[in-house]
């Protein structure tokens, strides 16, 4: 695909050929070495502008808000309500993309394009999420401007 879009416009095919260029396919399993690497550190280079007193306050606001879209995501699966399941994915896809988390926002962008109710999903974004929440904490103390 081109990225070519013709007139009219939906927003379901300008959101489909969106994803399509802007975010790399990803199988269910990230590769090996996205594994040791969950995580876009140019992305949070950013942040170390910011200082580390900035950085951590946004930091543990956004920490405190990933468990309330998980729950929401989990209500939504139960409730089988796919508009809520795909609102939700997409507002905690932009948080975690901010903070370059790699393996969570390409599953998320998966689960946006095609949403899956199953209750595995919630478990596989909880691990994915614990994965980065760890990996972003291994970032934080490589950081020497954060740990002057």
């Amino acid at each position: 695909m081109d990225g070519y879009l013709g007139k009219p416009i939906s927003l379901s095919r300008l959101r489909e050929t969106f994803f399509s260029i802007a975010l790399p396919r990803r199988s269910p399993h990230p590769p090996k070495n996205m594994q040791s690497t969950p995580l876009d550190t140019h992305q949070l280079t950013t942040f170390i502008e910011l200082g580390f007193t900035d950085y951590r306050e946004i930091f543990e606001d956004f920490t405190d808000q990933i468990p309330h879209y998980l729950d929401r995501i989990h209500n939504a699966i139960r409730d089988a309500d796919t508009v809520a399941f795909k609102a939700t994915v997409h507002s905690l896809r932009g948080i975690a993309s901010l903070f370059g988390c790699i393996t969570l926002t390409q599953r998320l962008a998966q689960l946006e394009l095609k949403p899956e109710l199953t209750n595995l999903i919630h478990s596989e974004l909880s691990t994915l999420w614990q994965g980065n929440l760890k990996a972003l904490h291994a970032w934080e103390k490589s950081v020497p401007e954060f740990n002057a």
